[in-house]
């Protein structure tokens, strides 16, 4: 099989969020219809996605957007001047989401928001021409192995989009998923750790299991997991794009500004605690952070997240793989609702998790 460019090639693990960041939001509206004060916020950058849909709810305040990975502080610096001070249809444009866009075009529309860029964020990008030229949607390492995976079925002549049982049924689904998912790929994305705490189906299993699970959840052209991972594109329509990518939400964004969100490079933990002393939160969202712990272990790190919880504050988790119950390991420190973590899982675009919870401080 032809493979495309490593994908060490990029420093950016996620060029986009993999999780619906409808998740978030509906978890921040319920929060304010309880209390006055705005929320105070706190979520992994990751793409951006999440983050900047944050700011089209009225009820935030304030959002704290961590990574361990600089780079991907400097993606979504680069989406909000996008955001700020391109038109929407611009915007499309330059992420790469449109691509009938040229390279040339893009480049011309990085100049015109490189005035607008913080100096770091600046020589970062300037470095990189290449992915600017590209589309930044489609040059995280993670996306390097979907765009292999989508190319593979292009050559079959599957398309999983219009006739997703076809493509469910060949025989070498899994094998393809197999080799392009290598765990040399997946620690050069997820991290040594994770990797190493995943048990029974290898991830070539799972993510062939999970994304034939997505296929048949929704229509796939009405969720843009599903079109950006085979059409390298968004959905059509105002849901077929992150919340922050739709007319109305950018409206609401510019109106209420984005200097609400404050990006900041860490550990996880270590910024959830150093951040707290300012002030506790009203909603955390951790992703998929406690992959590859052992359960005493995650038991132990939500206990110390939940304590920077405001009373009647939120904490979102995802499992992305595990043999432990992400939900019950939460409930030791946080009134889990099992009803409504289940209808958030049931909302939940992204292929890659099987379980996703909400619990209250």
């Amino acid at each position: 099989m032809h493979r495309l460019e490593n994908s060490t090639a990029s420093e950016i693990s996620f060029s986009q969020v993999p999780e619906d960041p409808r998740i978030e939001l509906s978890v921040a509206e319920r929060l304010g219809e309880c209390q006055e004060n705005l929320l105070r916020v706190l979520v992994v950058a990751s793409g951006g996605c999440t983050a900047l849909s944050l700011l089209a709810s009225p009820m935030v305040g304030q959002i704290e957007a961590v990574d361990s990975n600089p780079a991907q502080l400097h993606l979504v610096e680069l989406r909000r001047q996008a955001l700020l001070h391109l038109p929407l249809f611009d915007q499309m444009a330059l992420i790469g989401a449109d691509r009938t866009t040229s390279s040339r075009e893009r480049l011309d529309l990085y100049k015109e928001l490189r005035p607008y860029l913080p100096e770091a964020t600046l020589s970062f990008w300037d470095a990189r021409l290449e992915q600017i030229a590209q589309g930044i949607n489609h040059v995280g390492r993670f996306e390097t192995l979907t765009t292999q995976l989508s190319a593979q079925f292009s050559a079959l002549g599957l398309d999983p989009l219009h006739d997703p049982a076809q493509s469910l049924a060949h025989p070498g689904w899994q094998d393809w998923v197999e080799s392009i998912f290598t765990p040399e790929e997946l620690v050069n994305i997820f991290g040594e750790i994770p990797v190493k705490g995943w048990q029974g189906l290898s991830f070539g299993e799972y993510f062939a299991q999970r994304l034939a699970v997505a296929l048949n959840k929704m229509p796939p052209k009405e969720n843009y997991f599903m079109t950006q991972l085979f059409a390298n594109s968004y959905a059509e329509g105002v849901k077929g794009v992150p919340v922050y990518l739709q007319g109305f939400a950018q409206g609401t964004i510019l109106a209420l500004g984005t200097d609400r969100l404050k990006l900041h490079s860490g550990q996880f933990l270590e910024k959830v605690v150093e951040l707290g002393q300012a002030g506790g939160f009203d909603l955390i969202s951790m992703s998929n952070f406690g992959d590859g712990m052992a359960p005493g272990e995650l038991e132990g790190t939500i206990a110390k997240i939940t304590q920077h919880l405001n009373p009647g504050g939120a904490l979102i988790g995802r499992r992305l793989k595990g043999n432990y119950d992400l939900g019950a390991l939460m409930g030791q420190s946080l009134q889990v609702d099992r009803e409504w973590s289940a209808r958030l899982l049931g909302m939940e675009r992204s292929y890659l998790y099987e379980e996703v919870v909400v619990g209250f401080a």
